[in-house]
């Protein structure tokens, strides 16, 4: 599908590039002229990493990313501490793979509705509270069927929320520093994606660490993780704007 897709893809004519480049241009002086009284503006990517709302937005992405990198790496290898069934597992997958697409859509149409500050709380409450109590879950009992009923919950509520975030960042960075240099905005939150490897490298392959802390420990520093990006993000405004 990978061939195909590269084969079909070509760069358009060269006077429809131009062509839709002055349609884009005429929407955007319609929009100006539309709206006299709002002027937006946008910031260049040295301009941002000047700004407090960057580092805001990037440690809630942050607190999100560890427990999602922590979910994707180690949630089997965790509920096969006191679950000793393959084709369960399997069959979790396949409905967290689909929670996974949808709540991408669901929380886009939320950020619509209820803002950056208010979506990303309610998904760093969730994430917070489900991943702390992930180690409560052996203490029901290994094997039994409430075990499975409430591992598949937690994970369920988990797919439910994280992957959102990054519905909510995509449109926040428009939002909080305009669309000229969207991209390479864009691309300065994924910083965090080297930080949060770094954590978690830390507490699972460092070996003094890891037996300290174990699953239980490591989720709970997540938890933690958790609690600074939703106090980070707290300080924002309910919506972001470039105006």
């Amino acid at each position: 599908m990978g061939v195909m897709a590269v084969c079909l893809i070509s760069d358009p004519e060269p006077k429809s590039r131009m062509k839709s480049h002055r349609k884009d241009q005429e929407l955007l002086e319609n929009l100006i002229e539309e709206s006299p009284g709002k002027v937006a503006f946008s910031l260049t990517p040295l301009q941002v990493l000047r700004t407090p709302i960057f580092y805001q937005i990037w440690l809630g992405f942050f607190s999100i990313s560890l427990t999602n990198g922590l979910m994707s790496n180690y949630s089997k290898t965790f509920g096969l501490t006191f679950i000793n069934d393959d084709h369960y597992f399997a069959k979790v997958a396949v409905f967290l793979n689909i929670l996974n697409g949808i709540c991408r859509i669901v929380w886009g149409y939320n950020y619509d509705r209820l803002g950056f500050k208010h979506c990303f709380t309610i998904i760093g409450l969730t994430v917070t509270l489900v991943t702390s109590t992930l180690p409560l879950l052996p203490f029901i009992g290994p094997n039994t069927l409430a075990a499975k009923f409430c591992y598949g919950l937690w994970m369920s509520v988990l797919y439910a929320v994280f992957p959102g975030i990054y519905s909510l960042v995509a449109a926040a960075v428009t939002d909080a520093f305009g669309p000229a240099h969207y991209q390479a905005n864009f691309g300065l939150l994924f910083s965090q994606s080297l930080a949060y490897c770094v954590v978690i490298m830390l507490l699972t392959k460092v070996s003094v660490i890891h037996a300290l802390l174990g699953y239980t420990g490591m989720f709970l520093v997540a938890g933690v993780f958790g609690l600074v990006g939703l106090g980070a993000v707290s300080l924002l405004p309910t919506f972001l704007s470039s105006e």
